[in-house]
């Protein structure tokens, strides 16, 4: 882990330092886990969950994609709407702030 004396060949002992470390060994394990397992069961489930909702009238259909979207779309709606409102020319709050200081 200290300074090497020039001219010798240290490589490897960084890749036996990795391997031998128990953190980075679990953090290993646990990107295994992950992707050998998590992300199957989460398309597995999607698909399956598509061709569920495929069955039904297209009507039935759309509502229950919408419902199933709202999740997902919803935080990033949020977050814009709320940056539009921080955002506004004449009344909104980095607006308002900068007007303390005379520059809005």
């Amino acid at each position: 882990m200290g300074r090497c004396p020039r001219g010798q060949f240290h490589c490897l002992d960084n890749f036996q330092q990795v391997f031998t470390n128990k953190p980075i060994l679990k953090a290993f394990g646990n990107l295994f886990y992950f992707v050998a397992l998590q992300v199957p069961v989460a398309v597995a489930v999607g698909l399956s969950l598509a061709l569920f909702i495929d069955r039904f009238s297209p009507r039935a259909a759309t509502i229950l994609r919408a419902i199933l979207l709202l999740p997902f779309v919803m935080p990033m709606f949020l977050t814009a709407a709320i940056w539009l409102w921080m955002l506004v020319p004449q009344f909104g709050l980095f607006n308002q702030l900068t007007s303390v200081f005379g520059t809005g």
